[in-house]
């Protein structure tokens, strides 16, 4: 074997301290403008929908979302009560609001689901077609008309988006009175 055929084998380099690693990197040139566009769509409220009508979850609330299933019914309720649900070891009460709010049925082909809003003894469950929306081009509107009676009060303000018009909605307060109306 000549000289020439001989592999060398790679000189080993010294190892660089944290702090020079780290200033090393060289972030892409488009990088700024990518966090940029991710601040532009950083979502402003969540929103859900019965029937036709487009509800905001109130800033600061706990949510989930869950299949409807499990929801007992209980005997003599209110028709706008559709029952309760065992929600990891807390009774929830789920309610209907397109039976409370007198809405048309609609013919929509998604998932009824269980919008939980709050938690412990303070959680309801609404029963909601199909997912929650993230509105990310929301903006305050003035409150259009058309609100069904029994939700005016409790629908303060209204934000827009593209096409849609979604309604504050003051649960708790809507749910107290709804229990109150039917005591």
């Amino acid at each position: 074997m000549s000289s020439a055929d001989t592999v060398l084998a790679p000189t080993p380099r010294a190892l660089l301290a944290p702090g020079a690693a780290l200033s090393r990197f060289v972030p892409p040139a488009n990088l700024a403008s990518a966090i940029a566009e991710r601040k532009e769509e950083r979502v402003v409220r969540y929103g859900f929908r019965i029937g036709t009508l487009r509800l905001l979850v109130r800033p600061g609330t706990g949510s989930e979302v869950v299949e409807a299933r499990g929801i007992a019914p209980l005997p003599n309720a209110p028709r706008w009560l559709a029952g309760m649900m065992n929600q990891r070891g807390t009774p929830v009460p789920v309610f209907d609001l397109s039976t409370a709010l007198d809405l048309p049925r609609s013919d929509d082909p998604e998932k009824t689901m269980v919008l939980l809003l709050d938690t412990g003894e303070r959680a309801v469950g609404v029963l909601i077609n199909g997912f929650p929306a993230a509105l990310t081009d929301a903006r305050p509107i003035g409150r259009p008309a058309g609100l069904p009676a029994r939700l005016a009060p409790f629908a303060p303000a209204a934000l827009a988006t593209a096409d849609l018009v979604w309604f504050e909605f003051q649960h708790p307060d809507f749910f107290e009175s709804l229990c109150h109306a039917a005591a």
